[in-house]
């Protein structure tokens, strides 16, 4: 199985006292965590991954989902330390996700595990017609090993 990295390492501070992990996603009744995790065990990801930083309580106490507990005791040294945190001793692909970012469909996201595995890349991203997109990124076992 291919495992889910959700990253909420942030401090996020413009988002007043509420994590933005916790606010409602417009049109859904989820907050933002809760919703990924839905998602991505839809998509078929497991394990799935909550990497937290700053805070984590704030964002622990809006989890109502079953996921994986990481903590990045060195969040102060950025977010590329909180990546890494997730993908600490993974034994296949995974794909990496932020707390806040819309997930493409269902379908795109298993299209997107189906492609990685099929043709052995290292790293595939999503991009939509308008060439924007980026996020989320499926990484392969071997790309994971070099981080």
């Amino acid at each position: 199985m291919d495992a889910a990295i959700i990253l909420a390492g942030g401090r996020s501070r413009r988002s007043g006292r509420q994590h933005k992990a916790c606010r409602r996603v417009p049109g859904d009744g989820r907050n933002w965590v809760d919703r990924q995790v839905d998602i991505l065990r839809q998509a078929g990801f497991a394990p799935v991954y909550l990497v937290t930083g700053y805070r984590p309580r704030r964002i622990l106490a809006c989890l109502h989902r079953r996921a994986m507990k990481r903590h990045n005791f060195r969040a102060r040294r950025g977010p590329f330390s909180t990546l890494q945190m997730g993908l600490h001793k993974l034994s296949g692909s995974a794909l990496v996700v932020q707390v806040d970012t819309t997930l493409p469909p269902v379908p795109w996201l298993r299209r997107l595990r189906r492609i990685a595995h099929a043709r052995n890349i290292a790293a595939v991203s999503p991009i939509d017609r308008w060439c924007s997109g980026g996020h989320p990124l499926m990484v392969s076992q071997g790309w994971l090993q070099s981080l």
